[in-house]
């Protein structure tokens, strides 16, 4: 479906940043904007209007979706460039190699490449009623298949056969893995994106557990670590903490505070009790269409949230030779404070 309103929000930005259309090729934008986003895809969107260009192989297709769409020539490209007198034309940079920079440069022969920064990425920070039912559902698969973990966890069982279930359950609810699992078990876990090993998990230690379902485009992110076994001291104490420092910074979670001070408020928490250098990421990020986007939760992103922006909240501390503790859930920005959307057990 067409978001003709996202396409005039993008329009208005083209006068303040001195361009006469926007080339979009990141295929989440993409999606975001006109319900169809592959690579190799591409739009123009101009102050009089927009076209769609799909590759010759994906055109059949594309133009049963997408109405005046056509297909991605040089000549097509440069028809509708010279027919609406495009001289400036604005490149998603975040989202372009050099040779693909320069790939466009030669297919828009007549006009000047500009580059461009977040012009979509900042309209999809906040979240429509659709993107929510959307953005609910798959958070609410990834709920699911946590609460069928707990049947199967058990020493012996290895780091990626754990993870091959977490992702076939994902399938058969109709998604798919939103990025590549992540099982840590013991001390692999002080390391927070450790890669999922073929390590038994064993009786006494602790397993991290970081996955995401996909559907419908939309993400989550869901982050657990329970142990095996009888609890010993030094996990309830960190597990605590971590808790704790979660539970501060969803408090402070609201319309106009400022991303950092979120981060802040954990940090905080972890600080004071002697083990911020154990806190060795940001607090969170946003959510959506990519499973990393704005607004990041860190001590440098000054940007103030707002109603609709859905934010991971995930703490974390992680001891070299011992191991390391996230509890991690998906946050709603509300009109008067937050909603947590995640629902898993913790």
């Amino acid at each position: 479906m067409i978001n003709l309103k996202g396409i005039g929000q993008v329009r208005r930005q083209l006068k303040t940043n001195r361009i006469d259309a926007l080339l979009v090729t990141k295929a989440e934008n993409l999606f975001y904007l006109f319900g169809y986003g592959e690579e190799g895809t591409a739009a123009l969107i101009s102050k009089k209007g927009w076209r769609i260009f799909a590759p010759t192989l994906n055109f059949p297709e594309v133009r049963k979706v997408i109405t005046g769409c056509r297909p991605l020539t040089a000549i097509n490209m440069r028809e509708y460039i010279k027919t609406n007198g495009l001289l400036r034309i604005g490149v998603e940079a975040n989202a372009l190699t050099l040779s693909g920079f320069r790939t466009w440069r030669r297919i828009c022969l007549q006009a000047k490449l500009t580059e461009t920064s977040n012009l979509v990425e900042e309209e999809r920070l906040v979240k429509t009623a659709a993107e929510l039912r959307v953005l609910r559902k798959a958070i609410a698969i990834t709920d699911r298949i946590y609460e069928q973990v707990s049947g199967i966890l058990k020493p012996g069982l290895t780091e990626q056969a754990l993870a091959g279930k977490i992702d076939e359950w994902m399938r058969k609810e109709g998604a798919e893995p939103g990025f590549k699992t992540i099982v840590a078990s013991g001390s692999a876990a002080a390391s927070p994106h450790h890669i999922t090993s073929a390590k038994k998990l064993r009786n006494g230690e602790l397993v991290m557990m970081d996955f995401g379902a996909r559907f419908g485009g939309y993400h989550s992110d869901l982050t657990r670590t329970v142990f095996l076994g009888t609890i010993n001291k030094k996990f309830s104490q960190n597990y605590e903490l971590v808790k704790k420092a979660q539970a501060a910074a969803i408090k402070r979670i609201k319309p106009g505070v400022t991303a950092k001070s979120i981060d802040a408020a954990a940090r905080q928490v972890i600080a004071q009790a002697g083990a911020g250098r154990f806190f060795t990421h940001t607090t969170g990020h946003g959510v959506g269409l990519e499973v990393h986007e704005g607004p990041r939760l860190s001590t440098q992103e000054t940007k103030k949230l707002a109603a609709g922006m859905v934010v991971t909240v995930e703490p974390g501390v992680y001891i070299p030779g011992w191991g390391g503790i996230r509890i991690e859930d998906v946050v709603l920005v509300t009109e008067n404070g937050c909603q947590v959307l995640s629902r898993s057990k913790k």
